[in-house]
């Protein structure tokens, strides 16, 4: 054979080859049965989580002295400490309910709870509050610790965010975040209620406004509850003898009006 024809039918059984292959790319390989079933029918997403359960119904089983009720805070430091609305309203509660309250406090040092407080001299089963307010923190921090700090399931959570969150979007998707974490924890949903934090009066009063304004607006519908204790500073014509000298924290004063407001707005 002669290059020339040599030549020539190699050019043929080349085109022919590449022929053969594009006739393979246009048809894709068979699959099983069972693989073609998961692409024409992928599984779904997880399950969306519950809603949360409604507030009253929670509230009223506070009445069942032979039963524990719970209550989780979650939140930053104007829920810390002695002077601050969370010990106001365990005392108030103990009053009320005739029961005493275990209080529990976490320690930003530890990541963990010191041992618990006893307030009042009451009967009937404990009034069990997990206050998980940590200073200088924002809602990431309550859902990087949020085995140790949210133990057992609550009767209620108190998100108390807000203050240390760098702007609106990420203060409603922390609070957002929150109780979906909380709902797909819970076989059975828990009730959630959120503060709308005080008034500041230092160099961030602008973002905790936007921010406040953003959470109001986003949780307004339900079935969460609203604590408005920005509301609640406001109408009382004076907001800086609310705050201590930092223009940021809640005074004695502060904290009762505070304490007020959350439990106008739960029913407690």
């Amino acid at each position: 054979m002669t290059s020339v024809g040599f030549s020539k039918r190699s050019s043929l059984i080349v085109a022919a080859l590449l022929l053969a292959l594009a006739g393979c790319a246009s048809e894709p390989p068979p699959v099983s049965d069972k693989v073609a079933q998961y692409y024409s029918n992928p599984p779904s997403a997880a399950a969306a989580a519950p809603a949360p359960a409604p507030v009253a119904p929670a509230v009223a089983l506070l009445n069942d002295k032979a039963r524990p009720w719970t209550m989780q805070v979650v939140g930053d430091s104007t829920g810390a400490g002695p002077a601050r609305w969370v010990h106001v309203l365990a005392a108030r509660m103990s009053a009320k309910y005739d029961r005493p309250v275990e209080l529990h406090e976490w320690a930003n040092a530890s990541n963990s709870y010191s041992a618990p407080t006893i307030v009042g001299i009451a009967t009937g089963a404990p009034i069990v509050i997990w206050n998980g307010s940590a200073s200088g923190k924002g809602t990431q921090y309550s859902l990087d610790n949020w085995a140790a700090m949210v133990p057992t399931r609550p009767d209620i959570v108190v998100i108390n965010h807000g203050l240390n969150m760098p702007d609106a979007p990420s203060a409603k998707a922390g609070v957002a975040a929150i109780i979906s974490r909380a709902l797909l924890q819970w076989p059975k949903p828990t009730a959630f209620a959120i503060t709308i934090q005080s008034p500041r009066l230092d160099s961030g009063a602008a973002t905790e406004d936007v921010v406040t304004a953003m959470l109001r607006q986003n949780w307004a519908a339900g079935p969460v509850a609203e604590i408005d204790v920005y509301k609640a500073f406001k109408e009382t014509g004076s907001v800086a003898p609310l705050l201590v000298s930092d223009h940021l924290h809640p005074s004695s004063k502060g904290a009762e009006i505070w304490a007020d407001t959350v439990q106008n707005a739960l029913g407690l």
